[in-house]
């Protein structure tokens, strides 16, 4: 088993699901391609969100700098179709204006359904909030008409475990593609990358660090041997059903 990297934290799992969702790759302009789930930055802005941080709260900068560590698994199959929309006042760009409209074709995700998993500093505000079914602001799943609920479903307490070089898990979430050795196929399984996620976020549509993840399309677990050769930190963490998820 992995090297325990510290003290046993709380763990908790939120589940969210909506009609449509889109998560921008801002590397695509004619055509806006979305990732196939949130990035690390728009998870905080989801959590944020529900606990009434945002940019304009004077709590944002020290939440953003705060150690939040993030875990996903995919509830439902991975889904995506093309529309054509006319974006209305995009201000931030060159030509943009109040009036500027622009038909763009954007990637939406159909009825996308996510188990999120947290552990850091906010943890007890957020298990509070969830658990009330209280949200501050209206959530979202990457755009204001993506709306989407989250939904309480369990929280533990639990070590995280550092893999050592060579180990194997079978796991439950999303894998961060830096940190895999090797994954072993399964039949009738269906693997796939996100390449290039925003990691840090850094206030007024800013980003930094990116990182990139395997996933079953359908969420089947991952079985993940693991190499001890990473630039940013993450750790593996076992479920209170004793299957792991990874945190990063």
């Amino acid at each position: 088993m992995g090297v325990v990297k510290a003290q046993k934290q709380i763990v908790l799992a939120f589940s969210v699901k909506g009609h449509l969702a889109h998560f921008r790759q801002p590397d695509t302009s004619v055509t806006h391609v979305t990732y196939p789930f949130p990035p690390k930055p728009t998870l905080l802005g989801l959590i944020g969100s529900i606990l009434g941080i945002n940019e304009d709260s004077p709590d944002w900068p020290e939440f953003l700098q705060q150690n939040h560590l993030l875990g996903l698994s995919i509830l439902s199959p991975i889904h995506s179709t093309f529309v054509q929309l006319s974006l209305l006042g995009k201000g931030f760009l060159e030509a943009g204006g109040d009036n500027f409209n622009r038909p763009t074709t954007v990637e939406l995700l159909i009825d996308p359904h996510y188990l999120i998993y947290y552990s850091g500093p906010v943890a007890s505000s957020l298990i509070e909030f969830l658990k009330s079914g209280r949200i501050y602001y209206h959530t979202y799943l990457g755009s204001a008409y993506c709306l989407a609920f989250p939904k309480w479903r369990f929280s533990w307490e639990s070590s995280l475990l550092i893999p050592a070089n060579g180990e194997t898990y079978e796991v439950l979430s999303v894998v961060p593609k830096d940190a895999v050795k090797r994954i072993y196929v399964e039949p009738d399984c269906q693997y796939a990358s996100a390449r290039a996620l925003p990691l840090y976020h850094s206030g007024k549509r800013t980003f930094s660090g990116s990182r990139s993840f395997y996933y079953e399309l359908s969420g089947q677990p991952l079985k993940v041997c693991f190499n001890s050769k990473f630039e940013e930190p993450f750790y593996m963490v076992p479920r209170p059903d004793s299957r792991f998820i990874c945190l990063w």
